[in-house]
Formats: C-alpha cells, sequence, structure tokens
C-alpha cells in the first residue's frame, strides 16, 4: 500500500501560542489519527526548544494533543533581511514541497508550492504582491516579476480553507477565486483545554 504523504507548513508552531498554530496542530493531529499509512511532516522556521522531544511536549501540552517523539519536523533556516536572502529563504521553503502527495500552508503569505495538491488555510487573506508589497511596489521594474508570482500562488493552490465567511469575502475581494476552489471551515475552538486555561490564568493577573 502507497504511504501518502502531507506536509504542513507554519513557520511559528514550535515557538508562539496562537491561532493559526492551533489550527495547524489539530489538523496534524486528526490526520495521524484517523489515517494509518501516512507520511506526515510539519515545517517551521523557529524551534524554542533545543531537544525535539520538547518541541512536540510544547505542541501536546498547549493544545491538549497527543503526538508522539516520532513525528516528522523539519526546520527551516530563519529569514534574513535583504533581496536575495529572502529569495534564497523561499525558495529552501518550497522544496519542502517537492513529491509531497497533499502540502497546506497554514500560514498568511503568498507563498506557492509544488505539492501534487495544495491547499491554502486562509486565515486573513494577504493581498497580491503587485499592489501590497514593500519590495515590489518601491521598484518599478520588479512589477513584472510581481504579477508572476501572483499567478503562480493563485493556480497553485487545489482549495483554499477560509476560517470565516469574513474572509472567503476577502478572499474573493483580493483574489477572485472561483466558488468551486474555496469552502469556509471555522477553526478549532475548545473549552477547557491547557491552553484555554492559561489564557484564564494570564487574564486574572492583570
Amino acid at each position: 500500500m502507497k504511504v501518502f504523504s502531507v506536509r504542513l507548513y507554519c513557520p511559528t508552531l514550535f515557538s508562539t501560542i496562537g491561532g493559526a498554530e492551533k489550527f495547524t496542530a489539530m489538523i496534524a493531529q486528526y490526520l495521524v489519527k484517523t489515517f494509518k499509512e501516512l507520511d506526515l511532516g510539519l515545517v517551521a522556521q523557529k524551534a524554542k526548544y533545543a531537544r525535539m522531544e520538547d518541541n512536540i511536549d510544547f505542541l501536546n501540552q498547549n493544545y491538549g494533543l497527543s503526538f508522539s517523539s516520532d513525528i516528522n519536523i523539519q526546520f527551516l533556516k530563519e529569514e534574513t533581511p535583504g533581496l536575495w536572502n529572502r529569495y534564497a529563504a523561499h525558495r529552501e521553503l518550497r522544496k519542502t514541497s517537492r513529491n509531497v502527495d497533499l502540502y497546506i500552508n497554514c500560514f498568511h503569505n503568498v507563498q506557492f508550492f509544488y505539492g501534487k495538491k495544495n491547499v491554502h488555510i486562509i486565515h486573513f487573506p494577504a493581498n497580491r504582491r503587485t499592489v501590497a508589497s514593500p519590495t515590489f511596489s518601491r521598484i518599478p521594474l520588479l512589477k513584472p516579476i510581481a504579477y508572476i508570482l501572483d499567478k503562480k500562488y493563485e493556480k497553485c493552490y487545489n482549495l483554499f480553507i477560509c476560517n470565516s465567511l469574513f474572509t472567503e469575502a476577502w478572499l474573493e475581494r483580493y483574489w477572485n477565486i472561483a466558488p468551486e476552489q474555496k469552502i469556509v471551515l471555522n477553526p478549532p475552538a475548545t473549552y477547557g483545554s491547557i491552553w484555554s486555561l492559561s489564557i484564564e490564568e494570564n487574564q486574572r493577573t492583570l
């Protein structure tokens, strides 16, 4: 039986506690529990701890999950300032999608990937590079490159998953995505989890 490969990209998954990170972690946990023949990998940029086991515990403790220590995690080098450095970093990121059956981009960016199938989870859409990018708007000669990159982003995804109807409306406004290419999936909400309890503790100390 063929092993189905899936990668989830969220650069801050192992360094920040937040909504995008929780969405990513819970999708990963669902896939692990639901599918037996699965090669699942998590792609991030920052590690909170030196030991891999501690990073996995970071997910389990903050989101009430039960990842095992053998989960595949890939940490990328942190992006450094400079146009060439950004290009090189984005190129390395896209390499993580090569020969992958399903690549899920869980972050708010306009990156494109090379998975056989690609999905973008939209927490709130970023506008087109030709409109919003400081780099491309500052250097007019780069506008054609921005246009090409925007087209690659728009065309690479088989599905856009929006976290609300509000987000879907802005995705339509910015990118004019066809109705059959987008759905709404509300983010996971848990009551009484370690994460929500820790937030309540913090609020009581304010």
